[in-house]
């Protein structure tokens, strides 16, 4: 990575010196300077894009880098930049753009504008990743859009969201209508009827819920009300007002909301009960009323009164057609009677002078309303003895009868005696009838017989005393019933905890998936048992009958899920076994359609859980599955990763390519293709067999065996220069002498170098040159070197020019970049490691045609110089020795990759932790448990590390949960050795 510290830091300290003298670092610094202005203001022009856009999080995460932009902003942002600009315009240095700071500064505002959201932005992604509900992620959409209104994709996200959401409301609907979720209906009313929508629920959506709840809500009360009509029957046969009671409340709610119509058959049914419970709470209430008005009468007695309060209170109990107590009665009168008393003595005290006068005229009064009031006597006195009648009190009506001595002379008096004994007979005629009928009620032997006779005597009660001898005697007969049925109820209660432990007991191990045949025959003996409970709970009280009929239900839904259970069992052990592929034993293609197959067939026994939808999903990547196993196949029949001859890199090549036009979306293309390019690299290297491109190897012995490289020898002069002659020479001492010198690469490419005194030569004989050094050494290995070492052979020989001391440099250059692109071609992962020296001796801008051999040649010395400058450069990087050591390092990773085949062993199942079902065994060494997996929409698979073996275990790694699918098979691939692998 580029370090723009040192670069500034270099610039800085140039300016901060008193010359600013122009030094080849300081040249460096200036085309790195201006080439990473480049570089940042292009990332700050995409930034920009960005928030121009309203993308803000994908702003900040392209500015956080790496490198981050801001930070290498700040660094680039050079406080001396006028003075800088001076500097490049003295020595015409590369000019550098001016930094885009006003993108910085908007970056730095939409990073503290994001700030406060990441939370919600990181809640945001989890739910993604976890596919959470639709509702819970339009929450935080929603928060998201309250909190950065500024940014349109939320408003957008949240719209699209809500879209969904309303069809995903719509198919609730329908399943909860389907299911009779009446509680999911009312939530998913309440969601629509929310205030947080953007988007206009649908009317569609709104009327069809609506519609819906409405339905189910009838049909749910109409439920109940056939619950309830049972259960009050239940009540009033054993006379429970209390639960009546109760059940009244909530049979009147359910009426209400199955809106069921008068003349409903079910209300019909069930209105006398009801008439029950309403007239024993009239009942109930007028009693509570009696007693309060004869405590307030037993209050008014004891304490100050009036005539008229009492009469109000007599009246007031008259109306609810009751009496006074005998005893109150009397009170009432004795108080009564004294309250007139003191009115009229004080009447006499007051009136007395007028009383006086007026008993004269009261006498003759008397006798002519005497039989007036002898009349309305008897008028009331028949009265009394009608009521009495009328309440049947017989006694009480002829004890007043008695006491008239003149009954003759009254006709209404002697029609109601004739009346009393009429009425008398006939109730003495009822009497007998009704004590007939308790005799035989208690003589009775059947319950049913005694309560039909009781039934027919309560007809023919009328007294209290003869109510409460019947209740006695229906108390009686009760008792004996109710012992009786408590034995039954006993055995039959206790018939029912049986079956229920052992419905529980099955149902527990169901829950465990312990699927066990002998389960069936367990279930079978309990429906025995539960017919047998139906017909012991005959005639007994309805709960049993219900709760017999919820044992029915319960065995026959255990008996279902017993049945699919086992289906499902079955199946995923047919799916565990098809999910462990050997591949020596099996054809990748049939193995992963039996495990695709299989896989189906499990989803299908699941039904409609959602885990069944996720493996139908998970189906539809046979394809990569097959691709996997086809090439482990294929990798797993080679006996060498590297063919050594060009027939077997040919069959291979064919073989790879026919692999990749079956499979183009498996896991390992990526690989593959690599693979390919190692093995055009490996032609490359030895050229195709009458081919029209000649091979690496010829190629470099072209060019070291040019006789101006192989075969030269150098005369050297005082003032520097080097002439290149054909042959050795020997100057004589003190002579002139012409000599032939090359001034090109061809071999007639000669000029003559004229009067050449012997003293003006560093050496009167001419010395090899340094270049047929090294071309004899490239030679002598091109010619005899086998094939494996290629990579070696280019190192040493790269080595060898850069360290050459004497050689020309720019022939150094030109030999070091010929090599290397040889050594780049000739083997793929060295091309990786040597593209930084490829990218700087390719880019230089040093005249190709430059005569160097020349040292009389202007441009030649120029281009020497350049080629010195590019070659102090090239030091700079990384250090040759260490890229041919890292390219090995990844040929022998990619190597033992190829020998460590994808072995499909399991697959993946969800549940409260996920795991990887299978039958697979470990046997030594280290795996790694990975899944291929495919991005949403692409068509290319890839591999990801879901897990490890672990103590002879699968374990899943909370790290690759978002790769997880369930019903993905699961490979494992064992970690290589450390080992060579073959050049």
């Amino acid at each position: 990575m580029t370090d723009y510290q040192q670069i500034v830091d270099e610039i800085r300290f140039a300016l901060q010196s008193e010359d600013c003298e122009l030094t080849e670092s300081l040249r460096q610094a200036a085309q790195d300077y201006a080439l990473a202005c480049r570089e940042v203001n292009l990332q700050l022009r995409k930034v920009a894009t960005y928030l121009d856009r309203g993308l803000r999080s994908e702003a900040i995460q392209l500015a956080e880098g790496p490198p981050n932009l801001v930070d290498v902003a700040n660094i680039l942002n050079l406080p001396e930049i006028e003075q800088w600009l001076d500097v490049v315009a003295i020595y015409d240095l590369p000019k550098s753009e001016l930094l885009s700071l006003g993108v910085v500064e908007q970056l730095n505002d939409a990073m503290v504008v994001d700030q406060p959201l990441q939370k919600l932005l990181s809640k945001h992604r989890r739910l993604a990743l976890i596919r959470a509900p639709l509702r819970m992620r339009l929450a935080v959409l929603r928060e998201l859009l309250l909190a950065d209104p500024e940014t349109p994709c939320w408003d957008e996200d949240v719209r699209t969201f809500e879209k969904a959401r309303f069809n995903e409301i719509q198919t609730a609907a329908r399943e909860a209508q389907r299911s009779g979720d009446l509680a999911q209906l009312r939530q998913l009313q309440t969601d629509l009827a929310g205030t947080d929508w953007l988007e206009k629920p649908p009317a569609k959506v709104v009327n069809s819920l609506r519609a819906t709840l409405a339905d189910l809500t009838k049909s749910t009360a109409r439920r109940e009300l056939d619950v309830l009509a049972e259960q009050l029957e239940a009540a009033f046969s054993e006379l429970d007002l209390a639960q009546a009671r109760k059940l009244r409340a909530q049979w009147n709610d359910a009426k209400k909301r199955a809106a069921a119509p008068p003349g409903d058959a079910l209300l019909q049914q069930v209105a006398p009960i009801i008439g029950w419970v309403e007239d024993e709470d009239a009942r109930e209430a007028a009693e509570k009323k009696y007693d309060q008005l004869i405590a307030q009468f037993d209050r008014e007695l004891e304490g100050e009164t009036t005539v008229e309060e009492l009469d109000r209170l007599a009246h007031e109990v008259r109306r609810l057609d009751r009496e006074l107590p005998e005893l109150l009665v009397i009170r009432y009168r004795n108080r009564r009677d004294a309250l007139l008393l003191a009115q009229s003595r004080r009447h006499r005290l007051q009136f007395g002078s007028a009383i006086a006068v007026l008993l004269l005229v009261v006498g003759f009064v008397a006798l002519l309303v005497s039989r007036q009031m002898e009349t309305a006597a008897v008028g009331r006195l028949a009265q009394q003895i009608e009521q009495l009648l009328d309440k049947r009190q017989y006694d009480a009506a002829r004890k007043l009868l008695e006491q008239r001595s003149d009954i003759s002379n009254w006709d209404s008096l002697s029609e109601l005696l004739t009346r009393l004994e009429t009425e008398q007979q006939t109730d003495r005629d009822r009497s007998q009838r009704l004590q007939r009928e308790l005799k035989t009620a208690s003589e009775a032997h059947e319950y049913r017989d005694a309560i039909s006779a009781l039934d027919r005597a309560k007809l023919l009660v009328s007294t209290p005393e003869e109510e409460l001898a019947l209740e006695e005697l229906r108390r009686d007969w009760d008792n004996r019933q109710n012992k009786m049925m408590a034995t039954w109820e006993k055995s039959l209660r206790e018939g029912i905890q049986a079956v229920t432990a052992s419905l529980v007991n099955i149902d527990s191990q169901l829950e465990k998936s312990q699927f066990d045949e002998n389960l069936n025959t367990a279930l079978n003996r309990i429906a025995a048992d539960v017919a047998r409970l139906e017909a012991e709970a005959q005639g007994l009280r309805p709960e049993f009958g219900n709760q017999i009929k919820l044992l029915a239900a319960r065995q026959q839904e255990l008996k279902k899920l017993l049945e699919g259970g086992q289906l499902r069992a079955k199946r995923e052990a047919e799916l565990k076994s098809r999910a462990f592929v050997k591949l020596d034993q099996a054809e990748p293609a049939a193995a992963t359609q039996q495990y695709h197959d299989a896989l189906l067939a499990y989803a299908e026994a699941l039904g409609e859980d959602r885990t069944a939808a996720q493996l139908r999903q998970t189906a539809g990547e046979l394809q990569f599955w097959r691709a996997a196993l086809e090439w482990s196949k294929t990798t797993s029949g080679w006996t060498e990763i590297w063919p050594r001859d060009a027939m077997e890199v040919a069959a291979r090549t064919t073989e790879c390519n026919d692999f990749l036009k079956s499979c183009a979306g498996a896991p390992d293309a990526a690989a593959v293709k690599t693979y390919l390019e190692q093995l055009n690299a490996l032609t490359a290297r030895e050229g195709i067999a009458g081919g029209a491109t000649p091979g690496l190897k010829d190629k470099l012995l072209r060019v070291y065996s040019n006789p101006l490289i192989a075969k030269s020898w150098c005369l050297k002069t005082e003032d520097g220069r080097v002439f290149y002659v054909a042959e050795p020479m020997v100057i004589p001492a003190g002579k002139l002498i012409n000599f032939k010198y090359y001034v090109g690469y061809g071999k007639d490419d000669f000029d003559t170098q004229k009067r050449v005194k012997e003293e003006d030569l560093v050496s009167h004989e001419a010395t090899p040159s340094p270049s047929s050094k090294i071309a004899e050494f490239a030679n002598g290995r091109l010619n005899t070197m086998p094939p494996e070492q290629w990579n070696e052979f280019c190192r040493d020989l790269a080595m060898q020019i850069l360290s050459s001391e004497e050689l020309n440099a720019y022939l150094k250059f030109d030999l070091l970049r010929r090599t290397l692109e040889a050594s780049s071609e000739g083997d793929v992962f060295l091309r990786e490691q040597l593209a930084p020296h490829l990218k700087l001796l390719q880019g230089a801008a040093i005249n190709p045609l430059a005569r160097w051999m020349n040292p009389d040649d202007p441009e030649g010395k120029k281009a020497t110089s350049e080629a010195a400058q590019v070659l102090t450069q090239f030091r700079r990087l990384r250090d040759l020795e260490d890229a041919w050591r890292t390219a090995d390092e990844a040929r022998t990773a990619f190597a033992a990759r190829l020998r460590s085949p994808a072995v499909m062993v399991g697959w993946l199942k969800p549940g409260d932790e996920w795991s990887c079902e299978t039958e697979w065994s470990p046997e030594g060494g280290q795996y790694q448990l990975q899944i291929t997996f495919v991005e949403p929409g692409g068509s290319i698979s890839q591999w990801r590390n879901v897990g490890e073996v672990a103590a002879g275990k699968p374990q899943l790694k909370s790290a690759g949960q978002s790769f997880l699918a369930a019903g993905r098979p699961v490979f494992a691939i064992q970690r290589p050795a450390q080992s060579v692998a073959g050049r």
